[in-house]
């Protein structure tokens, strides 16, 4: 067993232990504090090459799939693709694009 592998683990068995300590319901993990710190930085308006290198994906486009839906910018552009024509209808062409861009 590498050194390595018993760091890790033992980083696993400590942050499992403090989640009971703490009486937290649900499952924690690295990966799963790793994931929350992402999308906090995202609902901060963090770059997404930012959160890609964060996250060590190799392809940009797997972290806006994850990640760019809790951007503060994603998010204004598909409020704003919401908002009502002249006509009353829905601004569909608007949704598409700004859902496209994000």
């Amino acid at each position: 067993m590498s050194g390595q592998a018993s760091a890790r683990r033992s980083l696993k068995k400590g942050i499992k232990t403090a989640a009971r300590n703490a009486a937290i319901p649900k499952t924690v993990s690295p990966h799963v504090l790793r994931h929350s710190a992402a999308v906090h930085m995202a609902e901060d308006g963090t770059d997404m090459e930012e959160i890609r290198q964060f996250r060590g994906h190799s392809d940009i486009e797997v972290t806006r799939r994850i990640y760019a839906g809790f951007s503060p910018k994603y998010l204004r552009k598909a409020a704003s693709a919401l908002e009502f024509d002249d006509l009353g209808s829905l601004n569909q062409r608007a949704l598409h694009v700004a859902l496209k861009k994000a």
